[in-house]
Parts: C-alpha cells; structure tokens; sequence
C-alpha cells in the first residue's frame, strides 16, 4: 500500500516547478459542486452543421468583472476574447457556429443577451440585439488557419468583483436590460478601471468564485446533442487581476497561468478504496536557462503578450489517473 506522501511525489513528478508537499485550506482545487473562480469549457464544435450553446452564470449577489476567451484546438491560441461586467445573478449565454460570410469556414459567437460587455459586444449594438463576431484572432498567428477555429476550447476567469458604484448601477438590469453599460468604457476612461493586479486594479476587488455555467453541442440535421459541462476552478487566486481585451500586451491575462495561489490540492484514491487530500506547493515557471518569470516571454521580445508565470498548480489540479468513456461502432 502506498503512503500518503508516497502518492503525492508521484502524482507530482513530472513537474519541474514542485517545491515540495505541504497541508493548505486555501489551495488550487476542482470543484466538484461546479462554481468557481475560473471555468473550462473543454471543448467546442462549430464543424458544419454544430452549433455550441454556452450558458455563463454569475450565481452571487455580486457585480464582477469576467474575462471570456476562447481558444482553438490546434495551438491553444487565443482567437477571440473580450470582458463581461455581470451584474448579481446574471446570465450571458451565446452560441458558436461556422460563420461562412467571409468565404472561408470560420467559428464565430452570436449572442442576442445584454450583459455588457468590453468592447460593446452584444449589447445591442448599433441598435442591433444579435451579434455576431468572428474568431479572427487566428490571423495574428503563424500556421493558422480560419478552420483551425471551428473546434477547440472556453476559458472563463473572473477578474475581480466590481467595487466601482457608478458601475455596479450601470451595469445592473431592470427588467432585462442594464441601466447603461457605457458606464463600463467611461470607467476605464477615467481612470476608475485601471490595468493591474491587486491593488493596482483599481475599481476591483478580489474574486470570491460563484462563477457556474453549461454547454451544450447540437447537431439538428442529424438530431443529437451533448451535454458538456466546465470544470470549476476555486482559490484560484486572492488577486483582483484586471485587463482589457484590446491591451495587446496584456490580452492573455487574467489566464490559467497567472493566478497567485501556488498550491494544489488533488483527491487520490488509495488500495483500501479511502481517499487522501494531497496539496502541494509549486515554485513559479522555470525558463530553461534558469530565469523565473512569465511562461510565455522567452525570447525578451517587448511585442510578446504575457501569459503568466503560475502555469503547474491548475495544471495539477486537472490530472487524471485515467479517462474511461463510452463509445459506438458504426
């Protein structure tokens, strides 16, 4: 039989960043009652004839500050990405599917919902209720193409809880609609949202989690659906971490990697059926000549977006000694 410590070094091996096991309540976790800080959606369909139906949940009496970010499955690259301000007990819900009107096949999100958002997305703009943006993020990066977006995966990351009162009104609905989401872009224009993390993210506090949601893949020409839940991360961080979708320096940020909790807490299941707690505590990432700092900026280049330098205590939180799944030959 294996001991306790025995199982947490092996579950833990393959990571370069493990500084050592240690007991922590406040620790990087899945949560099984699916809220949280962060979600993964971990996959999307939008191939011909696939529609992904994504429903987000602000499940407090809270106003927060969201970051919604979707990545394809070739490269995990960021194609499109942009902020919702979420008033108590709110919903945004919107849908991914090929959008052909440029020529090329491409994913895109149409949303008709009201939650406001950064830049103006779905909040009617232009008078118009039913928007529709294009994953054209994909063009900014080498060996990608407009189909490489048609599958891949949603990241949701709360940023912070909005402290701000002029925006907690403004993003507030009163019979379905916000009282005036322009509160959001005037906020950042006075200073009142500033580009930071703790206490340099003015206008937020820190995140409290609560954040839930579903997705759901259909295909009506063939009549199938499946139902696809997120994982939930919490104590993901105790950092407010604020940014703007159009920063390009800081468009990758919040991410999975830039949280500030740097530990991880996993269930492992022993011979005798019971089951250990193990949390272990990671170092910062490691650059192959020995530097700490962002996992993303090798090579020095001032253009390089920032991804940050947490990467391994989520990475442990998502292991898994085995995936078992059904499956059906034609």
């Amino acid at each position: 039989m294996f001991k306790k410590k025995k199982i947490a070094l092996g579950v833990a091996a393959g990571f370069v960043g493990l500084a050592g096991i240690m007991s922590s309540a406040q620790a990087v976790h899945v949560n099984k009652d699916g809220t949280g800080q962060a979600l993964l959606f971990p996959y999307y369909n939008a191939q011909e004839g696939y529609v992904t139906n994504i429903n987000l949940i602000n499940s407090t009496d809270e106003t927060k500050a969201v970051r919604i970010r979707f990545r394809e499955g070739k490269e995990s690259k960021d194609v499109l990405d942009f902020n919702l301000y979420m008033s108590p007990e709110d919903v945004w819900t919107g849908s991914i599917r090929m959008d052909n009107s440029q020529g090329s096949p491409i994913a895109s999100i149409t949303t008709s919902d009201h939650t406001c958002a950064l830049p103006l997305l779905a909040s009617c703009k232009t008078g118009k209720c039913s928007v529709t943006e294009p994953f054209a993020g994909f063009s900014y990066y080498d060996g990608l193409t407009a189909a490489d977006t048609l599958e891949g995966y949603v990241e949701v990351i709360e940023m912070g809880v909005v402290s701000d009162s002029t925006v907690q009104y403004g993003v507030l609905h009163q019979r379905g609609e916000p009282n005036n989401c322009g509160v959001v872009a005037d906020a950042w224009y006075r200073n009142s949202f500033t580009t930071g993390r703790g206490a340099a993210a003015t206008g937020l506090s820190a995140p409290t989690g609560g954040m839930m949601g579903s997705s759901a893949i259909l295909n009506v020409t063939e009549g199938t659906a499946m139902a696809v839940d997120p994982i939930a991360f919490d104590n993901y961080t105790t950092e407010a971490h604020h940014t703007r979708p159009d920063d390009t320096k800081n468009f990758d940020l919040p991410s999975f990697s830039s949280g500030s909790i740097e530990t991880s807490e996993v269930m492992v299941k022993k011979d005798d059926g019971t089951v250990d707690m193990v949390v272990t505590s990671w170092e910062k990432y490691h650059h192959p000549d020995g530097r700490i700092g962002d996992a993303c900026l090798l090579d020095d280049d001032p253009q390089t977006p920032a991804c940050g330098d947490n990467p391994y205590p989520i990475a442990h939180a998502l292991l898994a000694s085995n995936i078992m799944n059904e499956y059906f030959l034609d």
